[in-house]
């Protein structure tokens, strides 16, 4: 059998997703013992999310 190669912009669509779901339980965990650290782990995805869609713009 084959295997089938992932393409450059589905392995970034599988991170992208990924990061996606686990923002919300790593936040809300981390929110628990300190705020500050789950808001910078929300933000700290968000930004990979952000930089990500951006790469996925130029790779063919």
């Amino acid at each position: 059998m084959a295997k089938k190669t992932m393409t450059k912009t589905e392995i970034i669509d599988k991170t992208i997703k990924t990061v996606e779901y686990l923002i919300a339980p790593i936040t809300a965990v981390l929110a628990i013992w300190d705020i500050d650290a789950g808001m910078y782990i929300a933000a700290g995805a968000g930004m990979i999310v952000s930089i990500l869609s951006f790469v996925k713009l130029f790779v063919k």
